[in-house]
């Protein structure tokens, strides 16, 4: 076996286990990722959308939610209110959902591929 894996394959473990204590969420206002918004910690990521009542435009809210009791869960997906011109969406299918491009299933498959390289040698 090729020392390398033998680093390789924990690594790889480690990477694509996901987190079960906690979530990464963007957090910020008319933030534009990982240059502007700070990074939150929670169980839930929301991305809130509303009028800007000042200067006619669009604010963004970007933060992430604690642990709730059940009665008061959001199911994931988005949500309009077109009286109000709001629109909430909540997800927690990985870290920085609400508003990253960036996902960990890409990550996930970067470092299987570096691993099964390595296998290769």
């Amino acid at each position: 076996m090729h020392k390398w894996t033998l680093f390789a394959l924990p690594l790889y473990i480690l990477i694509t286990i996901p987190e079960s204590s906690s979530l990464h969420c963007f957090d910020g206002i008319n933030c534009a990722g990982m240059r502007d918004c700070d990074v939150c910690e929670g169980t839930v990521c929301l991305r809130m959308t509303r009028p800007d009542r000042k200067n006619g435009g669009r604010v963004t809210s970007l933060t992430c939610l604690p642990p709730l009791p059940m009665s008061s869960y959001y199911p994931e997906g988005c949500k309009t209110n077109a009286m109000l011109q709001e629109e909430m969406c909540v997800c927690s299918q990985r870290d920085l959902c609400n508003s990253s491009i960036y996902s960990r299933s890409l990550l996930s498959f970067t470092s299987l591929l570096a691993y099964l390289t390595l296998l290769h040698d």
